[in-house]
């Protein structure tokens, strides 16, 4: 399951012991962070994303920590969500 709000991006893995969940981040054009990946990598001419967070948790768990890497689920993809779980 993918899930993309703005410049966050999040894909969910069904795995034995809960739901991979990993979530990259796309930095703003003009920020710190794209300035750091232009100086290692020059040939760069727009912000790729990072990974941010790679972590196997429980359905109910990941709900809350997409809300607090700021994607916000609508109540039928926490439902989704739950079912992928299973």
């Amino acid at each position: 399951m993918q899930i993309e709000q703005g410049r966050v991006q999040a894909t969910i893995t069904p795995c034995r012991s809960g739901l991979l969940v990993v979530v990259e981040r796309t930095p703003h054009p003009g920020s710190s962070d794209f300035v750091r990946q232009h100086a290692r990598r020059p040939w760069l001419t727009a912000p790729q994303p990072e990974e941010v967070l790679r972590r196997v948790v429980p359905a109910e768990e990941a709900v809350r920590l997409l809300v607090r890497e700021g994607l916000h689920l609508s109540l039928a993809e926490q439902d989704a969500l739950t079912r992928l779980e299973r």
